[in-house]
């Protein structure tokens, strides 16, 4: 589940709560997203990975599928600029770091405590 946190109106900020799944994506990361774009014509974003994230759910990894395909293919990645990451798991650390070069704009990873800097890194 995904529920949304505060943050200024140009950023998307999320907690992923237990699984994440497909309706996840369609009820609020999608329109979330479409609606960054729609008003300010990027992207900013935060996305907390706190102790109760479990995983996706099958659904969840098809429509995390869908939404990297449909970027590539639909969008210009330079509308994606700063993507915080909350975790203080050290595998999802891990992966952001080997495949960074993979995900549009910049990354950085914060740790749980700094849920409020990173938010702030993501509207800077």
């Amino acid at each position: 589940m995904l529920k949304k946190l505060g943050s200024p109106d140009t950023v998307l900020a999320v907690e992923v709560v237990g699984k994440l799944e497909k309706d996840d994506y369609r009820t609020v990361l999608v329109p979330g997203l479409d609606d960054l774009l729609e008003r300010h014509g990027e992207i900013r974003c935060v996305f907390v990975f706190g102790d109760e994230y479990a995983g996706l759910t099958a659904g969840g990894t098809v429509e995390d599928s869908k939404l990297y395909f449909s970027e590539l293919v639909h969008r210009e990645f330079s509308k994606w600029k700063r993507c915080a990451v909350v975790t203080g798991h050290g595998w999802l650390r891990h992966a952001l770091a080997v495949f960074q070069f993979m995900m549009p704009g910049e990354i950085e990873c914060f740790e749980p405590s700094q849920v409020q800097a990173a938010v702030e890194w993501a509207a800077a």
